[in-house]
């Protein structure tokens, strides 16, 4: 059987479990380099670890960054190991011998409780209704982790301001409860009572009154940097719930709840949770931090050696 055509299984298998047409036009994308290297619509018989390995090479040599060569390799290595597990093909090639190096994992500070309120003051628009349309969104994903194609698809309907609890259509389609605070139930309204039109159905609407783009909102953010000078993202803000949320369960309860945070935000691989996770240990570490060469030098009444 050959490639070409286990890979059109593979994505039908993808869109009926529910991937976004995004995530699929990702995987058609990446692996059309693939298919381009190969030459010609091989038979997955043909598929030897060392054609693997020779194409991996090749990704490392055309593409610049260690994270774009590890996306290009590690969706072939997913593509592959689903034809594993779905093909009573002959196969010849292993999965876990296909290697790529991870990009390394950048330290994301959170940001102080000063800098939050200095970014809400730089929060613009134009116009009052679009200042508290973005304060509203920033809301959303610095303080109960959305992502940024949640927030666009976020329906007025499923709102529910008496509980604070709305519901979020994630990653694969699936939903999720998320709880929001007082503050950006408020900032909602405050959008909400002063959009000049009508909302019928997506909450977050643009200038012209359509309904707001991802695009759209990774301008406006960007925007919010430009002004403020700190490294913040759609995804940062998002990341920097993840670490608070940690950071407070570990404090408050000695542990960081990380089935509970796994669920606000969405993940279905664990170890996504993990690192954020393990950042949270790492500023406990620094909090809890008591320097021997400070109390030395007390001790001995001198400020230095």
């Amino acid at each position: 059987m050959t490639f070409n055509s286990l890979f059109d299984d593979f994505i039908i298998d993808k869109q009926a479990g529910g991937c976004s047409p995004k995530t699929i036009a990702d995987y058609m994308n990446k692996i059309h380099v693939f298919q381009l290297y190969a030459g010609r619509d091989m038979d997955i018989s043909e598929f030897t670890d060392d054609f693997i390995k020779q194409y991996c090479i090749y990704i490392n040599r055309i593409k610049k960054t260690v994270a774009t060569r590890y996306s290009y390799i590690n969706a072939l290595k997913i593509v592959l190991g689903w034809i594993e597990q779905n093909t009573t093909e002959p196969i010849v090639y292993h999965v876990r011998r296909i290697r790529s190096k991870r990009p390394q994992q950048r330290v994301v500070l959170p940001l102080s409780d000063t800098d939050v309120i200095n970014m809400f003051k730089a929060v613009s628009g134009g116009s009052a209704w679009l200042i508290a349309r973005n304060k509203a969104i920033v809301a959303l994903m610095l303080d109960s982790g959305l992502r940024q194609g949640e927030v666009v698809k976020l329906r007025l309907a499923e709102i529910d301001f008496n509980s604070c609890v709305l519901v979020v259509l994630g990653k694969g389609s699936k939903k999720r409860l998320i709880p929001i605070g007082k503050v950006t139930s408020s900032l909602i309204k405050d959008y909400i009572s002063s959009v000049p039109y009508p909302l019928s159905d997506y909450l977050f609407i643009s200038s012209k009154g359509c309904p707001l783009t991802e695009n759209a909102v990774k301008k406006m953010v960007y925007r919010l940097k430009s002004k403020t000078g700190y490294d913040v993202s759609s995804h940062k803000l998002r990341h920097d719930f993840a670490t608070d949320y940690a950071l407070r369960n570990i404090r408050m309860y000695g542990n960081p709840n990380k089935e509970q945070l796994q669920l606000l935000l969405g993940h279905t691989d664990g170890q996504v949770t993990d690192g954020y996770i393990h950042l949270a240990y790492e500023q406990i570490a620094v909090d809890n931090y008591s320097s021997r060469l400070d109390g030395v030098a007390a001790a001995a009444h001198t400020a230095s050696f």
